[in-house]
């Protein structure tokens, strides 16, 4: 149930980011990275195999590393929802 309301919340944290900018000017597509966010999350919640677990780890840090998070407590956010999924 933990694990649910967590991705939960992961999951409507991502309907409050806004769209960046890579370094050299190009626009990243912040809204596929949501979709990818919302889709692993939904996924691992429906079922946590080791799978689902690698998929959403990726989908976050593809999501970081895009610059798609709206400011400094979102990002730290999801470098802590990064940080404590753990895939074993």
């Amino acid at each position: 149930m933990k694990k649910m309301i967590y991705l939960a919340g992961v999951v409507l944290a991502l309907g409050f980011t806004a769209c960046g900018s890579d370094d050299d000017g190009g626009a990243v597509d912040c809204l596929a990275q949501t979709n990818a966010v919302s889709d692993a999350a939904s996924a691992y919640l429906t079922d946590q195999s080791t799978a689902n677990c690698n998929a959403y780890k990726t989908a976050l840090q593809n999501y970081l590393n895009a610059g798609c998070a709206v400011d400094e407590a979102s990002k730290a956010s999801f470098e802590a929802s990064l940080k404590n999924l753990s895939c074993n």
